[in-house]
This record gives C-alpha cells, sequence and structure tokens, in this order.
C-alpha cells in the first residue's frame, strides 16, 4: 500500500514560524487547480487501497477544495486531510463538508500548537486559535474522524502539559500526533523555535501522563536512542529513507528498519556520538525487563538484493562470484534466462573471470511435481526459443570452463556419483559436506531445534540462498559446527567486507534476523524442500520459542504451491508469534488473535549471532 502527499495549495491562512515552505516564494501557476491534482493522480497508477493525503499550504482555502476531495473519496478507501481547522468553525462550509464528504473516509488532522492563546497566535503569526478550537469542536459534534498535530517547538514545549491536559479532557477518544519538526522553510529563518535534543526531557510529563491515561498518541521525526525505552512504542517513521541521515552506527543498529532517525535538515542538531547502536542483546534484554515495545500491526517488506552490479543474476550471486575472484573457489555457477544476457553480464565481470555456458537449457513447464530447474521438466538446445533456464559458469581457469560446460550433473536425468562428487569439489565446497550430501544424510530438519537454545554464527545461515544475494555459500554444511565451513565462509564474509563495507553490514544484520520455516513433515530436510518451504525472516527479536517483531519478509517459490498460503495474512494481523511441538499461536501484544494447529507441517525457529 502506498501513501503518497499531494501539495493542493501553497497559500495559507496562517504564516506559521515552523511552515516548512518559504512564504516569501510563490507559487506554481494552476498547481493546486483541480485538473492538475487529477492529472497528477491518474499519473502515478494508484490503488484503491493506496492513501492520499492532501497538505499544503492550507487545502480548505483552495476554491476546489469540495471537488478535490470528492474526486479523491470516490477513487480510493482513505483521504487524510492535513489542515489548520480554521476553516472548519464556518457554519456554511462545514454543511458543505457533511452533506458531500464520506465519514468513513475521511480522515483530518488538524494543527495546533497550544491552547494557550498568545502562545498559539505567535507560532501561527495569526489570531488563529479560537478558530480552530471552533472547528475541532464542530468536527467531534458531527462525528468526523480527527487527530490533533502539534509541532514541538521551543515556545510551545513548556505548557505541552496543560494543552494535552485539557484538550484530553475534552476529546478523550483523540489521538495526538507530536512532530519533531525539519528545519526548512520559514523555520530555517526561525532556528531559536527549534527545541535542542538535550531540552527534550521537557516533554516527557506529558508523554507520562498520556501513557497513564490510556491515551493514544504517537511521536515523529525522533530517534530510538534519543528517548527512553518508554516511549519507543509511540515512535513512528514517515519519511523515506533518502531524507534521512544513515550515519554508521546507524547501519549496525538493529532497529535501523523502523527508526525514524535524523532528518538531513536537521543533521546539525546533533553529532555522531550521541547517538546509540542497540544490538541483538540490548533489545532482547529491554524486552524481557519492560515487555515489546512495538504496539502496531507489522509491515509486510520485500528484500531486495543488495545492488552491487548493474546485471541482476550478478547480484542474485555476486557472493559466489567475488569468491572465485579472490581464489576462495575454482568455480562458480550462475543461472540466467536468455542468450541476451550473457554479453551484458560479460561487461560487468572482473577481467580476469571468464565466462561459458551450458549447451543445453532446462525448459520451464509450472510443473507442480518437480522445481523450475528439475532437469526432468525436459532439456533442450540453448538457442531453442523455448523459454528455460541457462547454466553459466565462471572461473579464472579456461580448462575447468570446457569441462564443467560439458559435464554439469544438473543436466542429467541420472548423474553418477562420482560425476557429482567432482563437480561439488570443482565448486570448492568443503569435501565433509560433499560426502555427506552424496550420502543423503544431510541435516535433519529436527537437528534445527537446537536453534533456540544455543545460537550459531550467521556464516552458517543460507536459508536465503534461493531468494537473493545474502548468503555466503551455496552449501550446506554436514554440521552447524563444521569448522570448514565456518573458515570458508569466514574468508567469503571478509573478502565482501574489503569489496563493499555496506554490504558487509548489511549481510550480517539480515543473516542474524529471525527466521522462521515451515515444511512438509514428510521432508527429511530443510534443504530437500528448497522449493516447497516457506521462509519468513523477521524484524524483531526472539527470545526462546517466541519472536516479536515489527516486520517480516514473505518468500515462497512462486511456481511451487504450497500449504502455507494462510501463514501471511495472520502474520500481518498479528506482532508476536509463540510456538510449541503442536501449535503455533499468533498475538497482538498481549491478545491472542489466531493458533494454528500442526498437522502434516513443521515450524522451526532459527536465530544466529
Amino acid at each position: 500500500m502506498k501513501n503518497i502527499t499531494v501539495l493542493s495549495s501553497k497559500k495559507c491562512n496562517n504564516r506559521c514560524l515552523n511552515c516548512p515552505i518559504d512564504l516569501e516564494i510563490g507559487i506554481k501557476r494552476h498547481a493546486d487547480s483541480f485538473d492538475f491534482i487529477k492529472n497528477k493522480i491518474k499519473s502515478l497508477n494508484l490503488k484503491k487501497d493506496d492513501e492520499v493525503t492532501l497538505s499544503g499550504g492550507e487545502p480548505t482555502i483552495n476554491k476546489a477544495f469540495i471537488k478535490i476531495v470528492i474526486y479523491l473519496q470516490n477513487k480510493f478507501n482513505k483521504v487524510n486531510i492535513l489542515t489548520n481547522g480554521r476553516l472548519l468553525s464556518n457554519s456554511v462550509f462545514l454543511k458543505k463538508i457533511q452533506k458531500y464528504f464520506n465519514k468513513k473516509k475521511i480522515f483530518f488532522h488538524i494543527s495546533l500548537y497550544s491552547t494557550n492563546p498568545e502562545i498559539n497566535n505567535k507560532l501561527t503569526r495569526s489570531n488563529s486559535l479560537n478558530q480552530t478550537l471552533e472547528g475541532i469542536k464542530k468536527l467531534s459534534l458531527n462525528s468526523f474522524n480527527f487527530k490533533i498535530r502539534i509541532p514541538i517547538l521551543r515556545s510551545n514545549s513548556y505548557s505541552l502539559y496543560v494543552t494535552i491536559n485539557k484538550l484530553s479532557k475534552l476529546y478523550p477518544f483523540t489521538e495526538f500526533v507530536f512532530i519533531y519538526p525539519d528545519i526548512m522553510g520559514e523555520l530555517k529563518k526561525n532556528k531559536k523555535e527549534v527545541l535542542k535534543i538535550n531540552d527534550l526531557k521537557i516533554l516527557f510529563s506529558t508523554f507520562d501522563y498520556l501513557i497513564n491515561n490510556n491515551i493514544r498518541f504517537f511521536i515523529y521525526h525522533l530517534p530510538f536512542c534519543l528517548l527512553p525505552y518508554k516511549y519507543w512504542g509511540y515512535l513512528l517513521k514517515s519519511k523515506s529513507d533518502i531524507r534521512l541521515v544513515n550515519y554508521s552506527k546507524c547501519l549496525t543498529c538493529h532497529l535501523e528498519d523502523i527508526c525514524p532517525k535524523i532528518s538531513k535538515t536537521n543533521k546539525v542538531l546533533i553529532n555522531q556520538d550521541e547517538l546509540t547502536s542497540f544490538s541483538k542483546k540490548d533489545i532482547r534484554d529491554y524486552i524481557k525487563k519492560n515487555g515489546f515495545f512495538y504496539r502496531l500491526k507489522p509491515l509486510e517488506k520485500k528484500i531486495d538484493s543488495f545492488q552491487l552490479s548493474k546485471v541482476q543474476e550478478i547480484n542474485s550471486s555476486f557472493p559466489d562470484v567475488l569468491a572465485v575472484s579472490k581464489n576462495i573457489k575454482p568455480l562458480t555457477r550462475i543461472s540466467f534466462n536468455s542468450l541476451s544476457r550473457v554479453k551484458i553480464i560479460e561487461k560487468v565481470l572482473p577481467k580476469d573471470i571468464l565466462l561459458s555456458f551450458s549447451k543445453l537449457k532446462i525448459l520451464h513447464n509450472n510443473s507442480e511435481s518437480f522445481n523450475i530447474n528439475d532437469p526432468r521438466n525436459g532439456l533442450v538446445d540453448i538457442y531453442s526459443k523455448r523459454k528455460g533456464t541457462i547454466y553459466g559458469y565462471l572461473s579464472k581457469s579456461s580448462s575447468l570452463l570446457e569441462f564443467t560446460s560439458k559435464n554439469d550433473p544438473e543436466l542429467e536425468l541420472k548423474p553418477s556419483y562420482n560425476e557429482v562428487k567432482n563437480f561439488a569439489s570443482n565448486l570448492g565446497y568443503p569435501s565433509c559436506c560433499v560426502e555427506y550430501w552424496l550420502k543423503k544424510e544431510n541435516i535433519h530438519i529436527d537437528m534445527a531445534t537446537f536453534f533456540s537454545k544455543e545460537k550459531k554464527s550467521f556464516l552458517f545461515n543460507n536459508f536465503l540462498v534461493p531468494y537473493s544475494n545474502y548468503y555466503l555459500s551455496f552449501h550446506h554444511p554436514c554440521s552447524y559446527e563444521c569448522k570448514k565451513t565456518l573458515l570458508y565462509n569466514k574468508r567469503i564474509y571478509n573478502s565482501i567486507k574489503k569489496y563493499n563495507e555496506n554490504f558487509g553490514v548489511e549481510i550480517k544484520k539480515v543473516l542474524t534476523k529471525p527466521l522462521l520455516i515451515l515444511l512438509n513433515s514428510k521432508e527429511r530436510s530443510t534443504w530437500e524442500t528448497l522449493d516447497s518451504r516457506l521462509t519468513v525472516i523477521f524484524n524483531g527479536i526472539q527470545i526462546k520459542n517466541k519472536i516479536y517483531y515489527y516486520g517480516f519478509y514473505f518468500f515462497e517459490e512462486a511456481y511451487k504451491k504450497n500449504q502455507f498460503h494462510y501463514f501471511k495474512d495472520i502474520l500481518l494481523k498479528s506482532n508476536n508469534i509463540f510456538l510449541d511441538n503442536e501449535k503455533i499461536y499468533f498475538y497482538l501484544n498481549d491478545k491472542l488473535i489466531n493458533e494454528k494447529k500442526l498437522v502434516g507441517e513443521k515450524v522451526y525457529m532459527l536465530d544466529f549471532d
């Protein structure tokens, strides 16, 4: 679901000291006309469930305001209106809103600084308070949805407790939103109004009052490490990462995904030394002592491959390509779907790495019996126009490439023991792991249970191999004590850090996230279920057999149907899950919302450090 903001007016009947727009700059002609906004919305290709927010300036003073909102509410399920509420005090204007607006779809966000006229009117630079309060009153009396937004500035911070105390008694079911503003527009000219980071403690009595009285509120644009843990559950991120500062401490922090962070415009307010990078242990200890801080439903996210080249095939196999480049392994294999990609791949490869490719390709026939790269789907010449998988081989040795391109056991229906062993050895995998695999004694799924009791190094975690470049080696270790695998993967990881430090930080953070695997109980190993299992990575923390989470990444093979289709919908409605031998329990905070008996399936929680 997208949430886009439409600037429906740059004009305003207030002149707020923190307005993000420089009021001396004029507006583009017709930029807030109905036709302009309508065409803009059409160009964005939005869906019914996407949210649109009308901002300004002041949206309500646009002569086309009613017409714009009617258009938007017919097109979307939710329309937010950011307003100072002054015009809502006008009875004639309010009657039009009552007549034309769908109360189930329209949500007003009213900006207010203080219930003290002197403070509020000083910050709005207009005699606005009475009209805003009257507008709020009329919205309440007419059962409109609304929130009260309070920008945090120096002048209103000291009286904030009084303001909230008064408003919360008048409107006990209203949500309050506190905004730490960006230093831009008018606030850039009025920097004395910026509340310094060291003075945030002024706000704590107000937050405590809201918590103690069970009044809903949220705080925007302040990072976790600048506020006590008891307020973490009220922090929300609303800006895209491109507008935020990514300090090196932020990159290693396990709250980085949901942290509001510091806006680039506010970078001058804080030194990196004042920030804290929270480890998994830090967050785990906080949760054990104080309970889970996150109170909202989680977000499903997509995990994008870290972009290290212009070619997706290289990105998704990058650790293997780098291992060949650094002489850690003699050969690797990548797959692609057309010969036209070969020339593109050759352009981005290191100069000392050679590329060859198979003479046959594996047909794609959407079989539910075999995975997409199983030769039993059918083999044809690579120049055939039929869709299929072509294997490419990368090595520094031309003789090894020539031999491998003609002798890949993956392209044979019944490869021999020695063919598979030789190929795996050429790929550089530890001999003990190759032997274990060939004996069909690969790690049994029940061995995964020890992860909830004893943490293992993230260097062993290769469960994301089919989905992204967040792995170190494609091979499955013979055990999670295998010293050869540990050394082999450590060499690859150190090479990645030297090549791209940010990717080194990112891959470790991803591979240490809590992991959940669901598979058919008839399968004998996690690796054999590669194409039918369900894998979920959580942004969160695992404590014993419970995962607390605020987001997740959901992986399943699109071409392979499984029985786990129900799982995503339940995850979206809960924020912590509990697993025992018979059931998996889904909770939203402390409330049990669902439970699933494990029949014909097994669920494993894995946690690497």
